[in-house]
């Protein structure tokens, strides 16, 4: 079973996304921060990470640079980047090619359109990896 780390500081976003996600029988993390996160993924292995980009604090932007520049260190695993926020669909589109993302959501998206996203970028990463089906 999948799991997915999601990221948000909106404790109702939290609740609804972790609904959809395992309504698709997804195994599901939750966390309410940028910060940190790192520590999370070396904790859980997530196999994607859904990631709000406005958050106080630290942006979710920063918080995935921050993850990135800590790979290496501490040997966090590459985890699959979904960003999901209220901007608009042209600049969480250009925030997600220029950060590396896999794929963007705009707030607020259709359970339909969450588990197609979640599903495309895991069999992505399947395919990529060789470790499909």
């Amino acid at each position: 079973m999948p799991t997915i780390l999601i990221v948000d500081d909106d404790p109702l976003i939290l609740r609804a996304l972790s609904r959809v996600l395992e309504s698709g029988g997804y195994r599901v993390v939750t966390h309410d921060s940028g910060f940190g996160l790192s520590g999370v993924v070396r904790q859980h292995h997530p196999d994607l990470l859904l990631l709000d980009v406005n958050m106080p604090g630290l942006s979710g932007d920063g918080a995935l640079s921050a993850l990135h520049a800590l790979a290496g260190r501490f040997g966090t695993l590459p985890v699959p980047v979904v960003f999901h926020s209220g901007l608009s669909n042209s600049e969480l589109s250009l925030l997600a090619r220029t950060c590396g993302a896999k794929g963007h959501l705009c707030k607020p998206a259709r359970n339909s359109e969450i588990l197609e996203m979640v599903e495309r970028v895991l069999l992505d990463r399947a395919t990529a990896t060789g470790t499909e089906g």
